[in-house]
């Protein structure tokens, strides 16, 4: 286990039972969010979590893949206060469902892109609520998802000839990609901005910081229940042609009574 670096995340991790814990999570400015080259520990601690969203620009289609690592999570009840537990959720807690991608002109007279799809958070444990966290520490008191990483695979041009008579040309795919401010918080003014979410060094503009865009999900999600929909985007350069983002969800696991039937069955894919 990896102690956080801040005294009030060293006292949250007392309070739970991680079979591995995460050491930092990571924010980002509204620069990009690549170069993805640069690595972290802290980064690279919880990066077993993220979900993989896949855009395709051509295509206008996401395609979201669940992180093969499970939740780094305590067992509910572990506490003889009968505190929540605390979370990084994984693919066996939840699911991110992501639809309607829509591609617009960043800004007038720009020649920068922005697209935005759909996404909502499914809950895939019976008897347990999905609640605020408490680790990391969110600018509010919601359930929140941010994006880790940000890349946009580079792919060389091509030219293709058929009979001597058509001439393809693919321009290349090389480009900036950054989560807009479609990351907006809970939707009141300002929120949504760079936040760090577990130590207490500022979010700054003029260096690479550990510091993501957030977006507000939900205040609870029920057993075996979804969130709100909510619109999440990134932004850039038109020669992008597809780019993927690795989301991560925290929230806190809370009893919520004895799971009916249909749930289980719901929980088992029966």
């Amino acid at each position: 286990m990896v102690p956080p670096s801040t005294p009030s995340s060293r006292r949250a991790t007392r309070v739970v039972r991680y079979a591995v814990l995460a050491a930092s999570i990571a924010c980002g400015t509204e620069r990009p969010l690549a170069p993805s080259l640069v690595t972290d520990p802290a980064i690279s601690a919880v990066q077993p979590l993220a979900f993989t969203a896949s855009v395709d620009m051509r295509a206008r289609s996401v395609r979201v893949v669940a992180p093969t690592a499970g939740s780094l999570r305590a067992s509910v009840g572990g506490r003889d206060d009968g505190a929540v537990a605390l979370s990084l959720l994984g693919g066996d807690a939840v699911r991110i469902l992501a639809s309607d991608v829509r591609i617009t002109p960043a800004a007038p007279g720009t020649t920068r892109l922005r697209v935005r799809f759909d996404i909502v958070v499914e809950s895939r444990l019976p008897g347990i609520r999905l609640v605020a966290p408490t680790w990391p520490t969110p600018p509010v008191a919601r359930i929140v998802l941010f994006p880790l990483r940000v890349r946009a695979p580079g792919s060389a041009g091509t030219v293709t000839g058929g009979d001597g008579n058509v001439v393809t040309v693919t321009q290349p795919g090389f480009g900036q990609v950054f989560a807009s401010d479609d990351f907006d918080g809970d939707g009141s003014p300002g929120s949504g901005a760079p936040w760090n979410f577990l130590t207490d060094a500022p979010c700054r503009d003029d260096v690479l910081t550990t510091c993501f865009r957030w977006k507000a999900v939900s205040t609870e999600i029920a057993p075996l229940g979804r969130s709100p929909r909510a619109t999440i985007g990134f932004e850039m350069d038109a020669t992008v042609q597809a780019f993927s983002a690795q989301l991560i969800v925290a929230a806190d696991l809370a009893p919520a009574g004895t799971p009916t039937a249909a749930q289980w069955r719901r929980a088992s894919g029966l």
